[in-house]
């Protein structure tokens, strides 16, 4: 059974090694489909805006906003000129554990780096989807099916895959068949990425 904490960390690990290769030299557009939970929202933010896919408002030693002289908020910054941009609520048909609140969803949080494009008008899927969940920490492969349906020639990798990659997907993981040596970065080591090589990640 794998534990979100322990792949969430193993992520973290690898952000140095993202940052100074995958980030810096290739500086590709790209998208990220981030799964998180009401209870791991805050920690999922810091880490796209680690790898370089969302921005964050700059803080102090103290936690506070840095400001200007103005007193206005100093600008987000990422270091991959990344951006938040929309999330998805899976209604997963069924209620779980909670401490606020017994959770019955879980948010697929989308962020880009570069100039990557919204999908075309009128092809946009909706913002909440209902399926059952299946075994614990499963995702639906609807996700999935919808990064083929609306960017189909996009490489894509799948982070934290089980089992064999998807027809046309890279993946990587340590329940991924066939794993190959995972100690660089999973992005630069599956996906052929270069400045003008859009791609697509998918972390399960």
């Amino acid at each position: 059974m794998r534990d979100r904490r322990s792949s969430i960390a193993n992520l973290r690990s690898l952000n140095s090694e993202m940052r100074a290769s995958t980030v810096r030299r290739s500086r590709c557009a790209s998208v990220l489909a981030f799964w998180s939970t009401a209870a791991s929202l805050l920690d999922d933010i810091e880490i796209m805006a680690e790898a370089g896919f969302c921005s964050l408002r700059p803080r102090d030693a103290a936690g506070h906003l840095l400001r200007d002289k103005s007193g206005g908020p100093l600008e987000p910054v990422s270091p991959g000129g990344g951006s938040y941009r929309s999330h998805q609520v899976w209604d997963k048909q069924a209620i779980g554990l909670g401490r606020w609140f017994r959770d019955r969803h879980e948010l697929l949080l989308v962020g880009v780096r570069g100039t990557f494009p919204a999908p075309a008008p009128g092809t946009q899927g909706q913002s909440l989807f209902s399926e059952r969940r299946g075994k614990h920490s499963a995702k639906p492969e609807f996700v999935a099916d919808e990064l083929d349906r609306l960017w189909p020639s996009l490489p894509k990798i799948e982070l934290f895959r089980r089992g064999q990659a998807r027809a046309g997907w890279a993946a990587w993981g340590n329940e991924a068949d066939a794993a190959a040596d995972r100690t660089t970065s999973p992005i630069e080591e599956e996906l052929p990425l270069s400045p003008d090589t859009p791609a697509a990640v998918h972390f399960t």
